[in-house]
């Protein structure tokens, strides 16, 4: 048995109930073209490499930094024995 919207009716309440909605004319500045979709996608898909980019350099420094007080560690205890 496979469960379908439609057969308990949630699906026909949801279609009938967006009919119901009339355009809104002061929301119309706020309406987005095809073009400005694709903008929008662009600027977050370079937002994510930035970001991507920012958090691998972090982890890229981080293991420097222990990598430097590791080699440290291992010089003053080579030097004390």
């Amino acid at each position: 048995m496979a469960f379908r919207l439609s057969e308990m009716g949630l699906f026909s309440k949801l279609t009938s109930q967006s009919q119901l909605l009339e355009e809104d004319p002061t929301l119309k500045k706020f309406k987005l073209n095809k073009a400005d979709v694709r903008r929008i996608k662009k600027i977050g898909n370079a937002l994510l490499v930035v970001v991507v980019a920012a958090c691998s350099y972090e982890i890229y420094v981080k293991a420097g930094i222990q990598k430097s007080k590791f080699e440290e560690m291992q010089a003053k205890a080579g030097a004390e024995n």
